[in-house]
């Protein structure tokens, strides 16, 4: 994980963060306050989990920011953060269709499931089974 902004407007302007699969690296914006910070970290911490094998194309992506996001959403909810303002938005805009929200459930329930127990248990690795056919 690295914090820098100009690498970050580099590839994806305006983004909070940014994980790449090819580098194995999460790149955070450096301005980014506590719970935001929190929230961008385990939503690319979500992508590396979900998606550091996949091979996507730009028409999948918002598959795969909407399970980024549902799971950042689902953890930080359970640990008492409230990110529905901003999480809600992201996922309305990445899901303009209902399919694209029913296709991932599953790896989202999943995924938080396996973060959260690894939290709570201390663990020092975090193992995520996506369905193939949502990712």
């Amino acid at each position: 994980m690295r914090e820098s902004g100009e690498e970050l407007d580099a590839l994806y302007p305006g983004a909070n963060g940014l994980y790449s699969p090819r580098r194995k690296l999460i790149l955070l914006r450096e301005t980014l306050v506590d719970d935001q910070k929190v929230k961008s970290l385990t939503h690319e911490l979500a992508h590396h989990l979900l998606h550091r094998d996949v091979r996507a194309s730009e028409a999948e992506r918002p598959t795969l920011e909407v399970e980024a996001e549902g799971t950042t959403y689902a953890i930080l909810s359970y640990f008492g953060i409230d990110t529905s303002d901003y999480s809600f938005a992201y996922v309305a805009h990445w899901a303009e269709q209902k399919e694209v929200v029913k296709a991932v459930l599953s790896n989202i329930q999943k995924a938080a499931r396996a973060i959260i127990e690894a939290v709570e248990g201390g663990a020092s690795e975090v193992k995520v089974t996506a369905d193939s056919g949502a990712a």
